[in-house]
């Protein structure tokens, strides 16, 4: 089974908190307290920081004026929301008419950046402003096998919406919220974590893997800056001069500078150092939830309680509905927490998950999620893979901060 065979195969739409959504101010009301514009926006295969980067040089303001609540998938079609500081740019204000409603920046043959003005807050958009995700996702190459597989799979994990009623409304599957893999993308494909090189003072390891070290994924600017840095490592000032004018190259600029490499490390964008760090607590939180399930498992004298699925960073364990009414070890856990780690140790060493005096972490993080509304079509032929395999389109509702694919995992989906 093959999911993002092509971008819309794989659609996210975010949805506003209605708290957040109804203080939204019309654009151009009279209101001292709106500093930040709302752009709710439409990319298509690129990441989230790289289409508020292209926001930015369109709006020539700083990447730092813009935030947002999640990051969303890159090989996809996401609807998401971002907004953009007003105050300080000079011409970011709304009363002058200098801020576009409407932007439409391509930035490939198949990569675009589509944005429209909603309206105007008082307050930055955060993770807490995201009500919920929507999925449309088309499961391609499926044989009689896996369909099968997979409407069992869902019935396992089904909650008690069944029958006419889940035909209407969707079902809701309860599931292990684990951290997905595109969160470990920091590890660059296997050659290492770069929290635990800062957490063992080895500064310029960080930095290589952070952007010294290339793969196969890379693409646009990106890939020739981390090609060229694995080639001229140590060659300051040539780096400097190729690629000084990236965020990711600022690093370079410093060490021509004649600092030193945990100086440069602190030069790299804001979000990515947070993403070295989020990255390695995420998996170490993964590590202890699905240990946990993993004990429960083993000692379970009935395979119905639990669905089992391989994963390149360790297996996924989902307990079925069964396990939930019949497991009382399970039952327990039902509304278990455990928070997300605020540090990360390796080589004797300990780097606190704090980013420019910002804790980001020590937050509790639900261990297990409802999809809900989980609808799974009729299988048809499949358009792109050719009529000898069926395509699956399958929809549902996720709470911020939960992955579509390690419920796709628990499905079967590999």
């Amino acid at each position: 089974m093959l999911i993002r065979r092509l971008a819309e195969d794989f659609a996210v739409t975010e949805h506003l908190a209605d708290d957040f959504a109804m203080a939204l101010e019309p654009v151009g009301s009279p209101n001292a307290q709106a500093r930040f514009a709302i752009f709710r926006i439409r990319k298509t295969s690129v990441t989230t920081p790289d289409a508020c980067a292209a926001i930015s040089r369109e709006l020539r303001c700083s990447s730092d004026n813009i935030s947002y609540g999640g990051l969303k998938d890159r090989h996809a079609v996401c609807v998401q929301h971002v907004s953009v500081k007003l105050d300080g740019a000079g011409v970011m204000t709304v009363r002058d008419r200098r801020l576009p409603t409407k932007l439409d920046i391509e930035l490939g043959e198949l990569t675009r950046v589509q944005a429209r003005l909603i309206g105007t807050s008082a307050q930055p958009m955060t993770a807490k402003d995201i009500k919920h995700n929507s999925f449309v996702i088309v499961i391609r190459r499926c044989n009689d096998e896996n369909l099968a597989n997979m409407a069992q799979r869902a019935e396992l994990l089904a909650g008690a919406i069944t029958g006419p009623a889940a035909a209407a409304t969707g079902r809701e599957l309860v599931f292990t919220n684990a951290f997905g893999t595109q969160r470990f993308g920091s590890n660059r494909h296997g050659a290492g974590w770069v929290a635990e090189a800062i957490a063992a003072g080895d500064y310029e390891r960080a930095l290589k893997l952070s952007i010294g070290t290339p793969s196969r994924k890379d693409s646009g600017a990106m890939r020739n800056l981390l090609r060229d840095a694995a080639e001229r490592w140590g060659q300051w000032s040539t780096l400097a001069r190729l690629h000084g004018t990236l965020a990711e190259g600022s690093p370079f600029v410093a060490l021509a500078a004649g600092k030193d490499f945990a100086q440069a490390y602190g030069t790299l964008p804001r979000f990515l150092r947070h993403l070295h760090l989020d990255a390695y607590a995420s998996l170490q939180w993964n590590q202890l939830v699905l240990a946990r399930l993993e004990k429960l498992s083993a000692g379970s004298d009935s395979g119905p309680h639990f669905v089992r699925a391989d994963d390149d960073f360790g297996p996924i364990i989902m307990p079925t509905a069964q396990g939930w009414r019949e497991h009382a070890e399970l039952a327990a856990l039902r509304s278990w927490a455990p928070l997300v780690p605020e540090a990360v140790a390796a080589g004797g060493g300990t780097a606190k998950a704090e980013i420019d005096g910002e804790f980001a972490f020590g937050r509790p993080r639900a261990a297990f999620a409802v999809a809900s509304g989980f609808v799974m079509a009729d299988p048809v032929a499949d358009a792109v893979e050719g009529p000898r395999f069926a395509q699956l389109a399958v929809s549902f509702n996720l709470p911020p901060g939960s992955f579509a694919t390690v419920l796709l995992r628990g499905l079967g989906q590999s």
